[in-house]
């Protein structure tokens, strides 16, 4: 990877003001290069572009599922009206499951 110093403390600025805490930043970078590394069959001609638009789609994905998390925990009835969904949440969060069967 050719990513100079400069630009590469650019892409975790840019990582931080997308997630505004240093931990998330640091998993949106860690993210972007991994991807950045495994797309060994692309082309990629702005490094730095290419894994600012993949920190930013990680952002997106993440908002997206918390807030997604946050409507079923908003409404835990819903969540058993939705049937095969019940599976996946009782058995991913366990605090639902005992909240749902209390």
């Amino acid at each position: 990877m050719d990513i100079s110093r400069e630009q590469w403390d650019r892409l975790y600025r840019y990582c931080l003001a997308l997630a505004g805490q240093p931990a998330d930043a640091e998993d949106l970078l860690h993210g972007a290069v991994e991807r950045y590394l495994a797309a060994t069959t692309e082309v990629v001609q702005n490094p730095l572009a290419w894994m600012r638009r993949v920190a930013r789609n990680l952002y997106y994905d993440q908002l997206r599922r918390s807030q997604r998390g946050k409507r079923l925990a908003k409404s835990p009835s819903q969540a058993v009206s939705h049937g095969a969904r019940v599976g996946c949440i009782t058995c991913c969060t366990p605090a639902l499951y005992h909240t749902l069967h209390a």
